[in-house]
């Protein structure tokens, strides 16, 4: 799936993990291949940079002499200077085979994401259809596991429990249809009974709530907005890690369920399956 897209994405909070998250900056995996190896991917800017370091040396540094020793120009110390006319004259690098520096193959992690999808009436159509690409596209790429439930009406149904399998995705996502009002109360409170009965403490867990809209309607009769964030504080207290994705007029809300349950807020301009697969590969990405 192509990485870009129209829509823009913007992070407002991220998920607050209990442990200090690793920068993908550091511990890049980028080392001097040895006799052998298969060479998977080439670490190409540390591959410059250790040519740059050694032609500096050769040229440089291989022959300096002492500050005493300068009086006398031996024939060595000419070629020195000669070589560093040479260096200043040079538009290039060539680079040698001892210069080559790759990186390690990424050990894929299996996690568990789970998607609480909005089924409401607003995300019929073009939404609900890019929701279904992007859970696609989440299985095919990786080796997770993904389960997907919905909230619409009074209802919330565990469309298919997680699966690496292909086929039984794509049966699911067929019978998904959008319909009603908005129950994210209730969404949230079942999802987490649901992950806590299917992985317990698990902590590669994802769950990540897709919706175009705000809660319309209670499970026990609050306020819907009131329930909606007591459900979200719930999760909070539990090794579950929450994203929300949602549309730009509905931010304020959001906002609030993002801190009630300690989760990572992004909102975009519309559903768009490029744009939640970026969302998706940097959560995974700061997956310590």
């Amino acid at each position: 799936m192509p990485k870009k897209t129209n829509h823009s994405i913007k992070k407002i909070m991220t998920r607050q993990d209990s442990g200090q998250r690793k920068s993908p900056f550091k511990e890049r995996g980028v080392k001097k291949p040895d006799f052998g190896d298969y060479v998977e991917e080439i670490a190409l800017p540390e591959t410059i940079t250790a040519g740059a370091k050694r032609l500096y040396r050769e040229t440089y540094l291989q022959n300096k002499v002492e500050e005493s020793n300068k009086a006398v120009l031996t024939e060595q110390n000419k070629q020195t200077e000669q070589n560093k006319q040479d260096f200043k004259q040079k538009s290039g690098l060539t680079l040698n085979p001892q210069d080559i520096r790759v990186r390690n193959k990424k050990k894929q992690t299996s996690m568990n994401v789970c998607f609480l999808v909005d089924a409401s009436g607003s995300m019929g159509g073009r939404r609900m259809q890019e929701v279904k690409f992007f859970a696609e596209h989440v299985l095919l790429k990786g080796r997770d596991k993904i389960a997907i439930l919905t909230f619409r009406e009074d209802n919330v149904n565990v469309e298919i429990p997680f699966t690496r399998n292909w086929d039984k995705l794509r049966s699911g996502l067929n019978k998904i249809k959008a319909f009603g009002l908005t129950p994210m109360s209730k969404g949230i409170e079942m999802a987490r009974k649901y992950l806590e009965s299917e992985v317990g403490q698990q902590k590669n867990t994802f769950l990540v709530l897709i919706t175009d809209g705000l809660p319309t309607i209670s499970d026990g009769g609050e306020d819907p907005f009131k329930e909606t964030l007591k459900a979200a504080q719930k999760l909070s207290q539990t090794s579950i890690k929450f994203v929300c994705i949602g549309l730009e007029p509905n931010v304020k809300f959001l906002k609030k369920l993002a801190q009630a349950s300690q989760a990572s807020l992004y909102i975009v301009e519309e559903l768009q399956k490029e744009s939640l697969a970026r969302i998706m590969d940097k959560e995974k990405g700061g997956h310590g």
